[in-house]
């Protein structure tokens, strides 16, 4: 794809009263560039998006040239009330959604009644011509397209006549993200898109990511789909904006040496100025006192190198012990429980090793905090059974959970969890979370969302508990926090069960992991990357004993029929590996529908369908033939 030019900015600064987002920002934004914007939450990332999209007033140069269109994903989309999912999502594709509109109205008046044999004849024809017209605009394979999209973000493809008014707010941004992705822009800007898609859509995402040609920039802190689908990064860090021709774990690389030699810099120079105060100080009246003066012109001209310090060091924690747990934790016999159309859980067995790290996984709804909910008694009404070790005290950490006084302090609060801890280590864990001297002091509510979920994580490492059940702990957390998170974690002696979508952190300090889905619960040793590795293990088995039992899904076969077909002289075994080929090649040609390079592409759309064609004609007649072996 030709390479081009979409944004330069120069010298780009974004000022709010009492606040500087970023100055003095210079970078240049090209087609080929797909980048990952990070930086601590509140420090201004969205606010370059408006920028981008000329919603924000800003100082400096920014130039976007003629034509070039940049999307923006909304965080809190707004929907036209009334109207389905289908409606919103084909809303966009204007020319396509205006047939189909005319399309549905014409049903809709033939259905009516009273109509003349003329106007039935009338509107007859106009439909005709109006199916045609759709059909040369490949209006059905573009709202396959997106519905496949949508299906792959996690809203079901039955669900496409649904009202859009009766959606929660993750599944509104999941619809914003499938509109989005079935746009063509020059530039898409992402704004947090994994908050609201499980494992598999988040997996989605990042294969429709690594896939496309087109250039976009997202904000996010998920680290392991950062490294995943970015080839840049850019910083925002102490208002300054710096750009890093690499992906997220090379940049963290990069950055450590930057950092390293910035240091060195600082350090000389500050050696450098020492030296020159102190000649200054000493000969400034004496003899020497005009070649003093001469030095302290030059330093006063001197480019001061700033204090590198790009992050404040975590300090060693010291948590208090955890009570002796003894030799169970709990153990979980055959639990099952589900609701009248819908098993969450099925026969689960489970026993937590005392003093690990469990990490559990699944898709929404699949059952992983209502196995929180039951083991904490909030639900009743399961079979099976559990049992707690009789030395366990738990605590349960949730994602709603909230602190009932906000006029404390974030200090004053932890004071009142605890009486047996000197202030110094309170301030030292405080610290490790990133509450610094300002924020120690300061009320609670003016805390972000985020920092109060870090104080209530703070809460349970001195609540005396040797077991804590940890729902979603770094969701809504920016990079920094989310290591920091991992850093007390690591000092906790204790034993925990995290609930997490956040691979990157499971990767980092989960023993084992559990994988819950409808069809599979397996627990594997190590963290993420091994869960998913048998993940994918179990799924490439499963669908090899599909296709090898391809013959008892098939109906009887009629040994009177005597087969003329053009597979008739096939054999059993060729027959078998003829069909696993066809429907192999028809799930490449369906994964190629979702690509960027097709689905905007008619003519290979129109190949695409020839070809499809031709398979399910040829899949037709090998389980013809089958069938009458």
């Amino acid at each position: 794809m030709f390479d081009m030019l979409l944004i330069s900015a120069e010298n780009l600064t974004k000022k709010y009263p009492g606040k500087t987002c970023f100055a003095d920002a210079t970078f240049q934004i090209h087609s080929d560039m797909k980048i990952g914007f990070i930086g601590r939450n509140g420090t201004g990332k969205t606010s370059l998006f408006k920028v981008f999209c000329r919603e924000e007033d800003f100082d400096g140069s920014l130039t976007i040239p003629k034509g070039i269109k940049i999307l923006k994903l909304e965080q809190n989309p707004v929907f036209k009330k009334g109207f389905t999912i289908k409606e919103v999502l084909f809303e966009h594709l204007a020319e396509i959604a205006a047939i189909e509109r005319d399309i549905i109205d014409i049903h809709h008046r033939l259905s009516e009644p009273n109509i003349t044999d003329n106007e039935q004849q009338r509107l007859l024809e106009k439909l005709e011509k109006l199916d045609h017209e759709f059909e040369l605009k490949n209006g059905h394979d573009i709202e396959r397209q997106a519905v496949a999209i949508l299906d792959g973000l996690g809203l079901k493809e039955s669900r496409i006549n649904e009202p859009v008014d009766i959606l929660s707010g993750g599944e509104k941004n999941r619809l914003a993200l499938a509109i989005l992705l079935n746009q063509d822009a020059d530039l898409w800007l992402f704004d947090e898109p994994t908050n609201h898609l499980d494992i598999s859509g988040i997996e989605f995402f990042e294969k429709f990511l690594s896939n496309t040609d087109k250039g976009f920039m997202l904000i996010s802190h998920d680290r392991r789909f950062l490294d995943k689908t970015t080839n840049n990064t850019f910083e925002l860090e102490n208002k300054k904006i710096t750009v890093y021709k690499l992906p997220f774990i090379a940049y963290q690389k990069e950055k450590i040496i930057r950092q390293k030699a910035a240091e060195n810099a600082f350090q000389k120079q500050q050696v450098k100025i020492k030296h020159e105060e102190d000649f200054i100080i000493k000969y400034g009246a004496g003899q020497r006192s005009k070649q003093a003066k001469g030095r302290s012109k030059r330093l006063n001209r001197l480019s001061r190198i700033e204090n590198p310090r790009f992050k404040e060091s975590l300090l060693k924690l010291r948590l208090p012990p955890c009570p002796d747990y003894g030799n169970v934790i709990i153990n979980i016999e055959d639990l099952s429980f589900g609701y009248s159309k819908k098993l969450l859980l099925n026969n689960l067995n489970l026993e937590v090793i005392p003093g690990e790290t469990l990490g559990i996984v699944g898709p929404n709804g699949c059952g992983k905090s209502t196995l929180f909910k039951i083991l904490t008694g909030a639900i009743t009404g399961y079979t099976g059974n559990f049992k707690w070790g009789k030395s366990v005290k738990y605590n349960y950490f949730e994602q709603n959970d909230t602190i009932k006084d906000e006029s404390a302090t974030p200090l004053d609060f932890m004071k009142s969890i605890t009486t047996n801890v000197v202030n110094q280590e309170l301030r030292n864990t405080l610290a490790a979370l990133m509450f610094f001297q300002d924020a120690i002091e300061n009320p609670i509510n003016t805390l972000s969302g985020g920092e109060k979920k870090k104080l209530l994580m703070a809460k349970l490492l001195f609540s005396e508990s040797n077991l804590l059940l940890l729902d979603e702990p770094t969701n809504h957390l920016d990079i920094d926090s989310r290591e920091a998170i991992e850093c007390v974690l690591s000092a906790f002696s204790g034993t925990l069960l995290v609930i997490s979508h956040d691979r990157f952190f499971l990767d980092r300090i989960a023993d084992r992991v559990l994988w819950i889905d409808h069809n599979y619960c397996k627990i594997t040793e190590g963290g993420y990357s091994e869960a998913e590795a048998e993940r994918k293990r179990f799924i490439s088995k499963q669908n090899k004993a599909q296709k090898i039992a391809i013959k008892t899904n098939t109906s009887k076969p009629n040994k009177k029929a005597t087969s003329k077909g053009p597979y008739s002289r096939t054999s059993i075994e060729n027959l078998e590996l003829k069909i696993i080929e066809c429907e192999e090649s028809l799930t490449k040609i369906n994964e190629k529908f979702l690509l960027p390079d097709y689905y905007a592409d008619a003519e290979k759309v129109k190949k695409l369908n020839q070809q499809m064609t031709t398979i399910k004609e040829q899949l037709s007649e090998l389980e013809r033939e089958y069938s009458q072996r």
